[in-house]
């Protein structure tokens, strides 16, 4: 017998849990409104049949710094799009107000960008190149510090990026950056997401539940479809899965995307090698409800792998989730599309932190 609300429950719930590290992601082409800050629509070659499209945000005055936006797990467009909100759209208009520019650009295959849409995240780092390499010779932005701002797998972008471009990368910002190997990452984000859907059935089943979900990501990393697909079943069967998420569809999206290439190389990827090796100030920020990325997870690997010859600051900011908005409708790390605000404790750290830099030297 399936438990009471089960039924209903479930295809959300896992369903919801499912995406690396954006399952709140909706993509749009749809562009942000209109700031009042100057914006340049640009184009990028990045090699091959790709040619990003983006949008160059300058501030009113003279540009204090220059950041290289790095979107997550996607698709994405430039702005970002979850739950309805622009959320790097947002974040660019409030960094502008404070004298930060920012290039944040549709993703290959996104949008107005050309190019076949990536298959794993190593993919784009010849494209967060190029888009580091038209900031840098931006005419409005010559002698201006310029660095990254990663979200998320993003985060991790940067340091592979910097690892070829380290005299390009002035500083680096990071947000909600996973410090852990993906396959830790991936396991705590979704039995967290699953805990609280099931907790109900008891903890000996949620034992069995983390059990299933490390099987998932071990076959996800062997690369074999037929075990993956194995692996999903079995842990959709510990959750006691009603029949009909094997005929909605439900069942075949969950354990395509874990056998998909990309669901493969961020699983076995660990971020903190390359994180060690840069030498430029690092800014991360988490939010203290992330469920994405915990920072009691990914912070103290970060914190310990820090390279000497590059100062780390770490924040994390109060009742920030790990996409750092917010509703005045809704209790903390809830969302509901067409509701969510920037939470701006976000900029604020960010030109907080990079006018010390200015001022430090």
């Amino acid at each position: 017998m399936t438990p009471a609300g089960l039924k209903d429950a479930f295809p959300s719930a896992i369903l919801a849990a499912f995406a690396a590290l954006a399952v709140l992601a909706a993509f749009s082409p749809q562009a942000a409104a209109e700031s009042a800050h100057r914006a340049e629509t640009v184009s990028i070659p990045a090699g091959g049949t790709v040619t990003l499209s983006g949008t160059l945000t300058l501030p009113e005055g003279a540009p204090r710094a220059a950041l290289v936006m790095i979107t997550g797990a996607g698709p994405h467009s430039r702005d970002g799009m979850i739950s309805g909100a622009p959320m790097f759209a947002l974040l660019a208009d409030a960094l502008a107000e404070a004298g930060v520019a920012t290039l944040r650009v549709d993703e290959a295959g996104v949008g107005d960008s050309t190019g076949e849409r990536t298959a794993s995240f190593f993919e784009r780092v010849p494209h967060v190149t190029a888009t580091l390499d038209f900031m840098r010779a931006h005419p409005a932005l010559q002698g201006v510090p310029t660095g990254f701002y990663g979200h998320s797998e993003g985060a991790s972008l940067a340091a592979l990026v910097y690892a070829q471009r380290s005299e390009a990368v002035d500083f680096m910002v990071l947000a909600g950056a996973p410090g852990a190997r993906g396959r830790e990452v991936w396991i705590d984000q979704q039995y967290t997401l699953l805990h609280g859907q099931f907790a109900h059935m008891g903890e000996e089943v949620m034992a069995q539940t983390h059990a299933a979900l490390s099987a998932v990501a071990d076959a996800s990393i062997a690369g074999g479809r037929e075990a993956t697909y194995a692996a999903v079943r079995a842990l959709f069967e510990t959750l006691q899965a009603p029949s009909h998420v094997y005929e909605d569809g439900s069942f075949e999206q969950y354990a395509g995307r874990m056998a998909s290439a990309e669901m493969r190389d961020f699983l076995g990827y660990d971020p903190a090698p390359a994180f060690a090796k840069v030498q430029v100030p690092v800014l991360a920020v988490w939010g203290e409800i992330d469920r994405q990325t915990a920072p009691a997870l990914n912070m103290p690997i970060l914190v310990e792998a820090s390279h000497a010859g590059g100062a780390l600051t770490t924040v994390v900011l109060p009742q920030a989730d790990h996409f750092f908005l917010f509703s005045p409708d809704l209790e903390p790390g809830q969302h509901a599309f067409g509701q969510m605000q920037l939470n701006m404790a976000l900029p604020e750290a960010i030109t907080g932190w990079v006018a010390a830099l200015a001022a430090e030297g």
